[in-house]
């Protein structure tokens, strides 16, 4: 099973504070950096990920993200399945 990933984006909630996101594509026991604690500002959004620059999901792969602060930070993302 395949699936590519077209959009990953993030949106911050908090209408004050920033917060950080990082994400990683982990595969075979290997975390591959896709973004590195970048400052998602208040109220505002980030693309990780866009049509452009997609990423292919092998079985078995999966894409991380970590927060700096609980419950700021939403994600989504928009993928086809290729398989």
């Amino acid at each position: 099973k395949v699936l590519k990933v077209n959009t990953l984006s993030i949106a911050n909630v908090n209408g004050t504070a920033a917060a950080d996101i990082t994400a990683d594509l982990f595969r075979g026991g290997i975390a591959y950096r896709i973004c590195f604690t970048i400052s998602v500002p208040a109220d505002s959004s980030l693309v990780l990920v866009s049509k452009d620059a997609a990423i292919y999901l092998e079985e078995g792969d999966s894409i991380r993200l970590t927060a700096s602060a609980a419950n700021i930070l939403e994600a989504i993302c928009s993928y086809e399945d290729l398989s």
